[in-house]
């Protein structure tokens, strides 16, 4: 008797630390759980904060102006729509010539975006915006076999690849405005 005695207690002492850890494990599964949905949460915060990041400035009351310059007039069109729709601040040419005149007769104008291939050479108005308007920041964007680092290494501030994303643009343009106002705030015009 003394022998089931003693391993009735031993049974009852097993159930007994058993449930202890069953309890233990449940309380640090929902501690593990609140612990996920913590980081859950905070990883929504980052996201959030680097999509205000890259937000267009008109979301914080700031909308950069932007010069388009493509040849193709449908597609200037387009863009220019859809990046007028994000809140920016868009004025459209379809040639070298009409953009030397924007640039002229807007000195607000702080982002170009600007494709590489067209007559007279996208390149050709890259150069020139980098030698009269240093501070403007020049995007080039082109949907042919083109060398991005051809564009960068001459000072472009980025390269798009055609057809790209509306957020993407955004992003880059975002960007390019800011590199622009901190160049004016050094007095670089």
């Amino acid at each position: 008797m003394n022998a089931d005695l003693e391993e009735f207690g031993t049974n009852v002492a097993e159930k007994a630390a058993r449930r202890v850890l069953e309890l233990a494990e449940e309380r640090w599964k929902s501690d593990l759980a609140g612990v996920h949905a913590r980081i859950g949460q905070l990883a929504d915060i980052v996201q959030a904060r680097k999509m205000l990041d890259s937000a267009p400035e008109i979301l914080l009351g700031r909308s950069p102006k932007v010069l388009l310059v493509d040849d193709n007039v449908s597609l200037v069109h387009a863009i220019g729509t859809q990046l007028e729709r994000s809140g920016i601040d868009i004025m459209m040419s379809t040639t070298v010539a009409d953009a030397l005149a924007s640039l002229e007769a807007e000195p607000a104008i702080e982002v170009a975006l600007v494709d590489a291939v067209m007559p007279k050479n996208g390149h050709t108005l890259l150069e020139h915006i980098r030698d009269e308007y240093r501070a403007i920041q020049v995007i080039m964007t082109s949907g042919k076999n083109v060398d991005p680092a051809y564009a960068i290494e001459r000072g472009a501030f980025g390269f798009l690849a055609k057809p790209f994303e509306l957020t993407e643009a955004v992003m880059w343009i975002t960007r390019a405005a800011e590199r622009r106002r901190q160049l004016l705030a050094a007095g670089i015009r």
